[in-house]
């Protein structure tokens, strides 16, 4: 039992000096410090979630075999060839959770999805996903936000247009409790600044 703590704290140690190494040679031959480095990663990571060239075409959508979710993982694994990893970071999900997606859709759907993308094939980009709203809330969201009525959307989606007025209006639900949470907190905040002045 002791032994297999010593490692792991081992382990941990020399990540931690790795990581103390690199930041220090980092310093040195570019003058970036830590702070600033982590900072540049960040907003790289979001230029590409960002890119809408980077993102998911609506076409794919449009099908009855299966779920957004299953469509999307199922597009993004075969056709773009990524890997579970680089599928949740761009889509806020567990990787673990979208394998198990995956395995369901190739039992659904043997068949590759048709990558049918024109000019003018609308892109959720994967900035639109949130780890607060499922994958339908999330893209039925975006295209909302972006003036498309509820009956355009269930176009688009081969939804009832009712179910697409509920899905936004879960996500809008969700999402303003999202941000009382926030106001609250940064109100918290502010409150504990102003009396520890």
């Amino acid at each position: 039992m002791k032994s297999i703590q010593f490692k792991q704290k081992k382990k941990n140690m020399d990540g931690q000096l790795f990581e103390e190494l690199f930041f220090e040679f980092i310093e040195k031959k570019y003058s970036i410090s830590k702070k600033d480095f982590l900072t540049i990663l960040e907003k790289k990571q979001l230029e590409e979630k960002q890119n809408t060239n980077n993102g998911i075409p609506i076409t794919i959508l449009n099908n009855k075999k299966l779920s957004s979710l299953e469509t999307i993982v199922k597009f993004l694994r075969e056709n773009k060839k990524l890997s579970y990893k680089e599928i949740g970071k761009l889509l806020s999900r567990n990787s673990q959770s979208l394998a198990v997606s995956y395995a369901i859709s190739r039992k659904k759907m043997p068949e590759i999805i048709k990558d049918v993308v024109n000019s003018n094939t609308i892109i959720i980009p994967f900035i639109a996903f949130s780890s607060h709203l499922s994958i339908l809330e999330s893209i039925c969201e975006y295209l909302h936000s972006q003036n498309h009525s509820y009956a355009d959307i269930s176009r688009m989606l081969n939804l009832n247009p009712r179910t697409v007025w509920t899905v936004c209006h879960r996500a809008r639900i969700k999402l303003s409790k999202i941000n009382s949470s926030n106001k609250n907190h940064l109100e918290n905040n502010n409150l504990e600044n102003n009396t520890n002045e």
